[in-house]
């Protein structure tokens, strides 16, 4: 940042969304393949997809599809999984039957465990988190997700944070967005300079909306519990 002031930047979605489709476009023009939606899956290599777990729609998310990364999946699984899928051209080719072994292991485990436990000989897992899971991840909590902000329409609500972390600046909320006509007051006559009077009439006539408050309003009392059920929540207040 050498001038502090902001530059004019043109970019055409269409170009940078076909720059990362070189390889379909090339496989096209070769081949003639005309590739289809594959859900979790890799056309690089195999296994990588969301397997069942033990319990009420619990689910696991392994991704192992470098050398290294099968061979360390290898060992955990052991005669779980055909010998054959040891040629990474088959567990490609095959991944149907691949998943099907790899979901008969994983089904008796528990999604924590076992992600744990993936986890620790270096395989790309996670549990699928549900809206439970992520109030307790420690992950999260401890990137400070959560934070408590003032709400024109609740009084105090929990917000997402931003994920970017600045080293110098909080880069956090201060507040939930604007309700509709909150600010129309201010912008008229801030911004366009209009008098108080001219504000009405616009407003009379339809021109404008202005905030409306409710006679009675609705509260959530986050400050009493909210260390409670996610702790590590940020309070806006304090920033």
């Amino acid at each position: 940042d050498v001038t502090g002031e902001g530059v004019h930047v043109d970019i055409s979605q269409f170009e940078t969304t076909l720059a990362l489709l070189g390889p379909f476009v090339m496989d096209y023009e070769l081949t003639g393949t005309v590739h289809s939606r594959i859900g979790n899956r890799s056309m690089w290599g195999s296994p990588q997809g969301v397997y069942p777990c033990s319990g009420d729609e619990r689910w696991i998310a392994i991704s192992a599809t470098e050398p290294q990364d099968w061979d360390a999946l290898r060992t955990v699984l052991g005669s779980c999984v055909d010998s054959d899928f040891d040629d990474p051209l088959i567990r490609v080719s095959d991944q149907d039957r691949l998943d099907e072994q790899i979901s008969a292991w994983t089904a008796g485990f528990e999604s924590e465990d076992l992600a744990g436990r993936l986890q620790a000989v270096g395989i790309a897992a996670h549990i699928v988190s549900t809206n439970e899971d992520l109030l307790h991840d420690t992950h999260v909590t401890s990137r400070q997700w959560y934070q408590v902000a003032d709400s024109t329409r609740l009084g105090r609500d929990v917000f997402t944070n931003s994920p970017v972390k600045l080293s110098r600046t909080s880069g956090r909320w201060t507040g939930a967005g604007p309700s509709m006509g909150q600010h129309t007051r201010d912008v008229l006559s801030e911004v366009a300079g209009m008098s108080a009077s001219a504000i009405d009439n616009l407003i009379e006539v339809g021109g404008a909306f202005e905030q409306i408050d409710p006679e009675t309003t609705t509260t959530r009392p986050w400050d009493d519990w909210i260390h409670l059920l996610l702790p590590g929540t940020e309070d806006a207040r304090d920033l």
